[in-house]
């Protein structure tokens, strides 16, 4: 989300007016548009590891400039304790489902607009009480560009996953407009990748051991074939030298496995790094492999771009 105020205002009225209530009116003291709103700011501000008591000390401090954007004057700050009963009374079905309809009505950018699938951890959700092990967690949808970002929605890690969770948001979307993602392993699997390719979308997705033929295929086709195009980079700082190759293949999904005849593979992305610490003199090397059905084009370098 582009923390402007006319969208912040415009975000803020979409839950005002869509957002079910859940709440016993008796003793209700926080507008819950508000709430939901402050807290999914406070995610967005986060640069450390999510808590409970990192976004409440953020939506604290935050609390003036929050109200002061949507207008609202009598709204005062929630507590911790309250924060979590109000947390836990959300429909979440009704939000993921304003959040697809309010962004899926934002004005398309020129060339491709990268984003990345981010899940984390709501540390502090764990009731150790009631034998709970698994936390709340929430999913984003980060831009590689300007590091604005959407929410997909939450899950609990007890009986739901980031992986059929993020499945069934692309399923829900009517047209992705050119959209490009770029997916880690857990989500390089069939379904997602020719949900993304039906609907006009473009991923780049990597293949590890949980798609273990799809990465034998990647190797054999780095290790037999010559590549389309190479493109070499290097970097100096942090106290290391990263020196990256990359290989891009032509890859035809008739050659793969019939469980992936739908999701429209074109090219394979192979990047070899090696990384120098400069203090230590030592050496690592690693090889990822990357799918994406985006046609194979003149590329500069490792950076996203149009």
């Amino acid at each position: 989300m582009d923390e402007s105020g006319n969208e912040i205002r415009n975000y803020y009225e979409e839950l005002k007016n869509k957002l079910p209530d859940n709440r016993d009116n008796r003793g209700k003291r926080h507008v819950l548009a508000f709430v939901i709103l402050s807290f999914f700011l406070a995610i967005l501000r986060s640069s450390s590891k999510l808590n409970y008591s990192i976004i409440h000390r953020i939506m604290q401090r935050n609390h003036e400039f929050f109200k002061n954007q949507v207008g609202e004057v009598s709204i005062r700050p929630i507590s911790y304790s309250q924060l979590k009963r109000v947390l836990a009374k959300i429909n979440y079905e009704s939000f993921n489902s304003i959040n697809q309809t309010y962004y899926n009505k934002q004005v398309e950018h020129e060339g491709l607009f990268w984003r990345a699938i981010d899940g984390k951890e709501l540390r502090g959700t764990i009731d150790k009480v009631a034998g709970e092990k698994r936390s709340e967690n929430i999913v984003q949808m980060v831009s590689h560009q300007d590091q604005s970002s959407q929410l997909i929605g939450f899950y609990n890690g007890s009986k739901e996953s980031e992986k059929t969770l993020v499945q069934k948001h692309f399923e829900s979307e009517k047209e992705l407009n050119g959209s490009a993602f770029t997916l880690d392993a857990l989500h390089t699997h069939p379904g997602l990748l020719t949900a993304v390719a039906q609907k006009n979308g473009i991923y780049l997705a990597q293949v590890k051991e949980n798609q273990k033929i799809l990465l034998e295929d990647c190797k054999h086709t780095h290790q037999h074939l010559i590549e389309k195009q190479q493109i070499n980079e290097s970097e100096k700082g942090h106290g290391r030298i990263e020196t990256r190759q990359g290989f891009l293949y032509l890859l035809n999904v008739e050659c793969l496995v019939s469980r992936w005849k739908d999701s429209d593979i074109q090219t394979l992305l192979v990047v070899e790094r090696t990384r120098f610490i400069t203090k230590t003199k030592t050496e690592t090397n690693e090889t990822a492999y990357f799918v994406s059905n985006k046609k194979l084009t003149k590329v500069s370098g490792f950076r996203v771009c149009s």
